[in-house]
C-alpha cells in the first residue's frame, strides 16, 4: 500500500507541475503588488539589514531564516495535486516573460530606443542608457534564454520532483539570488550562499533545457559539444550554457560587453560569431522558448498519466 501512495504522490506532483504552466498560459501572473513572490522579495529586502554583515555566514543565516518556513509550508502540502499546481502556477512566469520580450521588440520596430530601454528594465538589471538597438535585442534574447530556465523549466523540474515545496523553494532560491547573488561590493560575501544555491538548483534544469533545444534544432553532436565548450568561460555555469544553446539554435551571436552600475563586464561570445542580433530574433527566441516549455509540459503530462494508470491497474490486479 505504501508504494501505491508513493506512486499516487509522484503522479500528483508531476501533473500538478504541468498544470501550473498551463494555468500561467491561460491567466498569466497575478497582480505584482500582491504576488507571493513579490511579497517574499519585499520581506527579504525588509529583513536584510537585520542580518547583513560582510560575511558568507550572515548571508547563510538570512537564506535559512527565509527558506525553512517555505519548506515547512511545502511539507504540509506534500503530495497534493492542487497544492503543487497552485504553487507551480505562482512560481512560473512564462506569459509575463514573453509579453515583456514582445514589448521590447515592438519598441525596436517603431523604432523608439528610449521606450525599448525602458521596457528592457523588466527583463535585465544591466545598465541600459548607452545600449543601441542591437545591444537591446541581444540583452532581450539573453534574458529569454536565461529565464526560460529560471521562470519555467526549473519550476517544472523541482515541482514535479518535490511538489509544492519544490516549486516554492526553487522560486525562493531564484528570488534571493536575483536580490543578493549579484556579487556587488555589498553582497560579494553576503550573497555567496544565494548565488551558489541558485547554481545548484539550476544545474540539471539548464542541461535538460540545452538538450531539448539541441533536439528541436536538430543539432548534431559536434554542435552540442561546441555549445558546452563556448559556455565554459561564462561566470554562470547555467545561464551561459543556455544562452549558448539559444545562440546556436537561432544562428546568432550572444555575449560580449555589458555593464552593471557602471562596472564593465565581458561575457564570452557564443553562437554564430559575427551574426548580430536584430529585433526579429527576439520573436524567434520566444518561439523557441515556448516550444521548449511545451516539450517539458507534454512529457510531464504523459508521465503523470502513466503513473496514475500504473498505480490504478496495479492496485486492481492485487485486489483481484
Amino acid at each position: 500500500m505504501r508504494k501505491y501512495r508513493r506512486g499516487e504522490k509522484a503522479s500528483n506532483q508531476v501533473l500538478g507541475a504541468a498544470t501550473g504552466l498551463l494555468l500561467d498560459r491561460v491567466f498569466g501572473e497575478p497582480s505584482s503588488r500582491y504576488h507571493p513572490v513579490a511579497l517574499f522579495g519585499r520581506l527579504a529586502g525588509g529583513i536584510e539589514p537585520l542580518f547583513w554583515a560582510d560575511t558568507r555566514r550572515s548571508g547563510g543565516y538570512l537564506w535559512t531564516s527565509l527558506l525553512i518556513p517555505v519548506w515547512i509550508l511545502g511539507e504540509l502540502l506534500e503530495g497534493s495535486f492542487i497544492a503543487t499546481a497552485v504553487s507551480s502556477y505562482l512560481a512560473i512566469a512564462e506569459k509575463s516573460l514573453f509579453e515583456a520580450a514582445a514589448s521590447v521588440q515592438s519598441a525596436l520596430t517603431l523604432p523608439d530606443l528610449d521606450f525599448a530601454r525602458s521596457e528592457l528594465l523588466s527583463l535585465v538589471g544591466r545598465d541600459r542608457s548607452e545600449l543601441d538597438a542591437g545591444d537591446i535585442a541581444r540583452a532581450t534574447v539573453e534574458s529569454v534564454a536565461e529565464n526560460s530556465v529560471d521562470a519555467v523549466v526549473g519550476v517544472l523540474f523541482w515541482g514535479s520532483l518535490l511538489g509544492a515545496k519544490g516549486a516554492l523553494g526553487y522560486r525562493s532560491i531564484n528570488t534571493l539570488d536575483s536580490m543578493f547573488g549579484n556579487f556587488s561590493y555589498r553582497y560579494s560575501n553576503f550573497g555567496w550562499t544565494s548565488a551558489k544555491l541558485d547554481d545548484v538548483a539550476n544545474f540539471i534544469p539548464a542541461r535538460l533545457t540545452t538538450l531539448v533545444i539541441s533536439l528541436l534544432s536538430r543539432a548534431d553532436l559536434g554542435t552540442l559539444r561546441r555549445t558546452f565548450r563556448q559556455a565554459r568561460p561564462h561566470p554562470s555555469p547555467n545561464a551561459g550554457l543556455v544562452e549558448a544553446a539559444y545562440a546556436e539554435a537561432l544562428g546568432i551571436e550572444l555575449g560580449g560587453e555589458l555593464s552593471y552600475r557602471g562596472v564593465g563586464e565581458f561575457r564570452p561570445r557564443v553562437g554564430k560569431l559575427g551574426k548580430d542580433v536584430v529585433s526579429e530574433d527576439i520573436g524567434q527566441a520566444v518561439s523557441l522558448a515556448r516550444k521548449v516549455d511545451s516539450v517539458f509540459v507534454t512529457a510531464l503530462l504523459l508521465l503523470g498519466v502513466s503513473l496514475k494508470c500504473f498505480v490504478h491497474f496495479k492496485g486492481l490486479r492485487e485486489e483481484g
